[in-house]
């Protein structure tokens, strides 16, 4: 009973590539499933289909299914159409290279600024704090204008420390992402499903779709912008083709930052 508990457990196992595609006519999920085909000459020959869940309670779905062999295919064609050419790549961390250096001179200069306020603001306490002491100023007004000073002056020492510790904080997150983009060739020639799917699931997130045996879907926009660019190369040169996905990228993670 153990070892055909275990025969069907390696049966039923997920597939690599489930939970990545959703059916483009009913809307739920891929699944997997490996059939066994046994030869009368004792051949023994495996394969794995993926198809649509059909969970739905209200729709009928009819999508035929598709061998692992073919969806791979697919898939792989899409990390392709999504790479980033190396030459690109190594512009745009030369770019980056540049835009760090730029923001880290500006952060310093910012520092310097600040903290000369946040000695005048010590000042100024100090000074309010004699005035007070020599009974120059009521008690009721000096609480008020101590408590102003105080708070002009944790606001400054706050932006201090924000520069200290991010001067650039959107630069790493885009050296990041070309790196995953410059590596997607190589991610589509090998057998690594996992690593496909994982790459995929940073292009289109939860937007593809299988229907009628064929994987489609609409990427991110940074991704979208690469896919662009490089369709566009024969008519543009290199030095304005690998600009637009950095401007666009530099834009999102400032936003999000």
């Amino acid at each position: 009973m153990r070892g055909k508990s275990q025969r069907l457990n390696i049966q039923t196992d997920p597939r690599p590539l489930c939970g990545l595609l959703k059916c483009g006519s009913c809307g739920m999920g891929i699944t997997g499933e490996i059939k066994i085909k046994r030869q009368k000459n004792g051949n023994t020959h495996r394969y794995v289909y993926y198809h649509c869940s059909k969970k739905s309670k209200t729709q009928k779905c009819l999508e035929p299914c598709i061998q692992e062999k073919e969806l791979d295919n697919q898939l792989s064609a899409m990390l392709v159409k999504h790479a980033m050419p190396k030459e690109w790549a190594i512009k745009l961390f030369a770019m980056l290279d540049t835009e760090e250096n730029k923001a880290n001179q500006s952060a310093g200069e910012a520092v310097l600024e600040l903290r000369e306020k946040s000695e005048d603001f010590s000042r100024n306490l100090a000074r309010l704090t004699d005035v007070y002491v020599a009974q120059d100023i009521e008690r009721s007004d000096y609480l008020e204008r101590r408590r102003s000073l105080m708070s002009e002056k944790k606001s400054v020492e706050e932006q201090i420390s924000r520069l200290l510790r991010t001067p650039s904080l959107w630069i790493e997150p885009t050296r990041e992402w070309i790196k995953d983009a410059s590596i997607l060739d190589e991610i589509a020639k090998t057998n690594d499903l996992p690593s496909k799917k994982l790459s995929l699931q940073k292009i289109f997130g939860s937007n593809l779709t299988l229907k009628k045996r064929e994987a489609f879907g609409n990427a991110f926009s940074h991704y979208a912008e690469l896919r662009s660019a490089r369709e566009n190369f024969s008519r543009k040169p290199l030095s304005l083709i690998a600009e637009p996905p950095l401007r666009f990228e530099l834009r999102t993670f400032a936003f999000n930052f």
